[in-house]
């Protein structure tokens, strides 16, 4: 019975692994736009950030001074400001989505780029 087991030892440390390099590349200069659009008061915000590698590692920083406006299906533009901690942007104080239309956000930033979401509705409530 030892035989058996010390064929399997032998053969689990004689075998040899070639060393495998990643195959991934981090970029740069990646946008991502993430948030909700609400239908309370004062629950809307959406988080603009870019790519970055800062020491070797990959962050992702928030993007200020862009301009951030929720579009809806009638064509109502609303145009949101930075929020206090500017990490992010909210609506004015009193929007509030209306349930069953549909909201897009149009970003433009500060260096050119616009980027603009596909139109998602807003849910009935259950």
């Amino acid at each position: 019975m030892k035989y058996p087991l010390l064929f399997c030892s032998v053969l689990l440390f004689t075998t040899c692994a070639d060393p495998v390099l990643p195959g991934f590349q981090l970029e740069t200069g990646l946008y991502l736009v993430e948030g909700s659009i609400v239908d309370e008061p004062g629950e809307s915000e959406v988080r603009v950030s870019l790519s970055e590698l800062v020491s070797d590692r990959y962050v992702l920083a928030p993007v200020r001074n862009a301009v951030v406006t929720s579009i809806d299906d009638a064509d109502v533009e609303i145009t949101w400001r930075q929020n206090e901690a500017g990490t992010g942007y909210v609506p004015p104080a009193e929007f509030a989505a209306d349930n069953g239309r549909a909201y897009r956000l149009r970003v433009t930033t500060a260096d050119g780029p616009v980027i603009e979401s596909h139109p998602e509705a807003v849910p009935d409530p259950v």
